[in-house]
């Protein structure tokens, strides 16, 4: 999570994503099936986790704090299936698959969510793969450490409005 500082218009820009990309997430979706890039592939406690951060945004903008952007990363395991020379390109292309994906369905739920407020539509959701270079797990030797390398992390930037003033 971050915070902005009042008044800050949020623009999906670089230092930004650089600046969300170095927080903790504030959702992680792990546990992806091998290669498997849809949210349609993922299981109810997966997609629970979806809906849990979609609601998160929603419920934000009744509140004087509400989430301005959203950073989404897609990450992968080591594709020991794919030839050693193809298997970074394939890491990355996966990563940013799941993260786009992640996406769509995050602004799905969130428009299902708030009866397509016009906020949903236009909140700044910015993606990013990262291949397999940012492992949980180094040596992953279990389909369970694997499945922890396969995630989406979803983390938000927040905005406090300034209080309105009170007279003339």
């Amino acid at each position: 999570m971050i915070v902005l500082p009042p008044r800050v218009h949020v623009v999906a820009t670089e230092w930004l994503a650089a600046l969300m990309e170095k927080a903790a997430p504030d959702f992680v979706i792990d546990g992806y099936p091998e290669y498997a890039t849809e949210v349609a592939q993922l299981d109810n406690d997966q997609r629970y986790m979806l809906y849990r951060a979609a609601s998160a945004v929603v419920r934000s903008f009744g509140e004087q704090t509400h989430v301005s952007a959203v950073f989404i990363v897609g990450h992968a395991d080591t594709a020991n299936k794919i030839a050693l020379h193809q298997r970074a390109g394939f890491e990355m292309e996966v990563s940013v698959k799941r993260s786009v994906a992640a996406a769509a369905a995050l602004r799905k739920e969130m428009n299902r969510l708030s009866e397509n407020a016009h906020f949903t539509k236009v909140l700044p959701i910015r993606t990013r793969g990262a291949g397999s270079s940012r492992k949980r797990v180094q040596i992953a030797n279990t389909e369970h450490d694997m499945r922890k390398n396969r995630r989406v992390e979803i983390t938000f930037a927040y905005t406090t409005e300034p209080s309105p003033h009170c007279g003339n």
